[in-house]
């Protein structure tokens, strides 16, 4: 997909399937603050980061994809023990019952 958004072209024959497509975005976008929910606007807020890290640095990434993807997965891992051993030494989870 961001390889299209990256080579979309005015005179292009499938121009409305692009247009239909961006319409649902923006109208998923609308929706989650529409919600209020605090989760999804930030993840919806990491994902924009991450897009405009692509695009900035998207040579970068895939010269080192090898270790993008090793540090993803440090810090993955790195959360998901912090959040176990928080659970383990306080007998709850961070955030109230939402993470329950």
């Amino acid at each position: 997909m961001i390889e299209r958004l990256l080579k979309r072209k005015e005179g292009e024959k499938n121009q409305r399937r692009y247009y239909i497509s961006d319409i649902f975005v923006i109208i998923l976008i609308i929706a989650i603050f529409l919600t209020k929910s605090k989760g999804a606007i930030i993840g919806l807020f990491f994902a924009l980061s991450l897009y405009a890290l692509y695009l900035g640095f998207s040579t970068w990434l895939k010269a080192h994809r090898k270790t993008v993807l090793a540090i993803f997965f440090l810090i993955i891992a790195t959360g998901v023990l912090t959040i176990a051993w928080y659970g383990l030494t306080y007998e709850r989870l961070p955030g109230g019952n939402s993470m329950l």
